[in-house]
């Protein structure tokens, strides 16, 4: 909402759009676990668990993904600087 109180029609329209398509995919996704696989489960918990998954999988591949940028720039790194008769060890990020 903007500071004048007053928020554009579309931009209303687009949250009540997308409100009821995360209440349906939701409703879903507990259909689906109570109907095909037969286990009932309480909406709240399962929503919070599986939002918590996905947090902990972005926090994991970001830090997989640094690491292994990390790993392969010191990779190419030792591979070129012993050409122009450098050393790895000028070239290491120092520990923040």
């Amino acid at each position: 909402m903007s500071q004048e109180g007053y928020e554009s029609p579309i931009r209303v329209i687009t949250k009540e759009i997308h409100n009821e398509i995360t209440e349906k995919w939701e409703d879903t996704i507990v259909g689906i676990i109570s109907e095909e696989i037969g286990v009932e489960v309480d909406k709240k918990r399962l929503l919070a668990a599986l939002n918590f998954d996905r947090t902990q999988y972005q926090e994991a591949y970001k830090k997989g993904y640094d690491s292994g940028y990390e790993d392969a720039e010191n990779d190419i790194l030792a591979d070129i600087l012993p050409i122009f008769g450098l050393d790895l060890s000028n070239f290491k990020k120092s520990e923040e």
